[in-house]
């Protein structure tokens, strides 16, 4: 009851003030939010917020803060359907935010289709739109949700060249001070300032083709570059082992692989350790397979590029005794056997 009181005393009874140029308004009543910046703001928040799932009918739903996505999934010929579908729940969210004091901004609110090329093609000429308030969502072919950016097809290519954007930009700026910062300080600085660019994420992405990985890798090329002042066309292998750094796709493996024994040893979060079943679960005869997990099924290789597949296929075929550490002395391990097995660039 005191913690009750003690929230309801930080919540009720705030007044504010405007102060500008020397001037001070009259005091006014605060009837709803709390202090910009507070610690309590975004578990409020999301307090808030929590009956917002209960609005939608059609739709599935991911939340982050103030930052929604709601999706359905249908075929070519239930394009329609599924756009009314959206467009009731979009409305539903929109009649909500305006009861709780909240303002839906329907500039920002995009709709973007996912699909094959050949399923796009024929949805192409649907001038059909999900609307909020009657106003017509615009549709994109990229959209960037919590700094992850994704095309109609699921290529990455977009999300790869935002981002070596960033990266090359950051490197450019350290490039003014190249002959004045030593060794060490440089490593350090494009580990946290160019490379955590490519890192952010990089279990979703790490299935991306040879061309992408390529454009990725001449990053960490021109990092190295910079750390020992070498030119444009100088090799950099004996540099990379110097600094005892994997290559760009042995890194995306050992952070892919890292996430992956953190979900099986933790068990959590729910709604991705539920999707990685050992096989012991299903039978309980003695095998030299019981400890793996179960590979899901798929017709696609989109989905076979997916993280709880790809995931799942490459744990399996790691070294038994690698499963059984913790996860410091996993990465530990696993960094040194890939650091062992990894060719020159």
């Amino acid at each position: 009851m005191n913690a009750v009181n003690w929230i309801k005393s930080y919540l009720c009874g705030r007044k504010q003030r405007v102060s500008f140029n020397g001037k001070i308004s009259s005091w006014s009543n605060i009837s709803a939010g709390v202090p910009q910046g507070s610690t309590l703001g975004p578990l409020l928040f999301t307090i808030y917020t929590l009956d917002l799932s209960h609005k939608l009918k059609y739709c599935n739903f991911h939340q982050y803060a103030d930052d929604t996505v709601i999706y359905c999934s249908c075929s070519v010929e239930m394009y329609n359907q599924a756009i009314n579908q959206l467009t009731s729940d979009l409305n539903a969210i929109h009649s909500w935010a305006e009861s709780n004091y909240l303002k839906l901004n329907i500039q920002k609110c995009k709709f973007q289709v996912f699909g094959t090329p050949s399923l796009l093609k024929k949805i192409r000429n649907i001038n059909n739109y999900p609307k909020i308030d009657g106003l017509p969502l615009e549709r994109v072919k990229t959209v960037r949700i919590l700094g992850m950016y994704f095309d109609e097809c699921l290529t990455w290519s977009s999300h790869i060249a935002e981002k070596c954007k960033a990266a090359y930009r950051s490197l450019y700026q350290l490039k003014r001070l190249q002959n004045l910062l030593p060794a060490k300080l440089k490593t350090i600085l494009t580990n946290s300032l160019v490379l955590s660019q490519l890192d952010y994420c990089d279990v979703v992405y790490d299935s991306i083709g040879p061309g992408l990985s390529h454009r990725v890798q001449l990053i960490q090329n021109a990092c190295i570059r910079f750390i020992f002042n070498l030119k444009k066309f100088d090799h950099i292998s004996k540099f990379m082992e110097k600094l005892n750094w994997l290559n760009m796709s042995n890194r995306r493996l050992l952070h892919k692989m890292t996430f992956t024994h953190k979900i099986l040893t933790l068990k959590t979060p729910t709604y991705l350790s539920d999707n990685f079943i050992p096989r012991n679960t299903i039978h309980d005869h003695n095998t030299r397979q019981n400890s793996l997990i179960v590979t899901q099924q798929h017709t696609t290789s989109v989905y076979g590029s997916s993280f709880i597949v790809s995931s799942t296929i490459k744990y399996n075929a790691l070294p038994p005794h690698l499963k059984s550490l913790n996860l410091k002395q996993f990465k530990k391990q696993y960094h040194k056997i890939l650091l062992q097995n990894q060719t020159s660039i």
